[in-house]
């Protein structure tokens, strides 16, 4: 594993070897970032392979969340703002997807996209895939 590389790159790169213990300790450090962001009462709103930064020293594996420009105090009022963006859309929870999202954005939609990037990590597959336009597409 290089120094540092978001959750998508080591899922898209097929030509390394990530052993069952490495990506337990991804989805273990992913969990902790989630739940500390809600211990603290906010919400981060972009839970995503994107927003994982990992890397490894000597010992172990680490797994960082970025990517807070949406985050707010879980009480505070929201924008209801939504987009049709595909490949941000995948790790909304249903009631946040599109233009026109039907619930307020909480932390159990934050739950919902932990949930879909621990299904990436325990399959070691990516749901997006990079085109050469820099667009995301679905997997073949």
């Amino acid at each position: 594993m290089k120094a540092l590389q978001s959750l998508r790159e080591l899922l898209l790169n097929q030509d390394i070897h990530i052993s069952l213990s490495q990506k337990i300790r991804i989805a273990r450090e992913l969990v902790k970032a989630v739940n500390y962001v809600h211990t603290f009462d906010f919400v981060h709103k972009n839970i995503r392979p994107e927003s994982v930064l990992c890397f490894e020293d000597t010992s172990r594996s680490h797994a960082f969340l970025v990517g807070f420009d949406a985050f707010r105090a879980a009480s505070s009022d929201t924008m209801m703002g939504g987009d049709m963006s595909w490949d941000r859309n995948v790790y909304r929870h249903p009631s946040s997807q599109g233009r026109d999202p039907t619930e307020r954005y909480c932390m159990q939609h934050d739950i919902y996209s932990l949930g879909i990037c621990l299904l990436e990590i325990g399959l070691w597959e990516s749901f997006l895939e990079y085109t050469d336009d820099e667009e995301f597409t679905s997997p073949p």
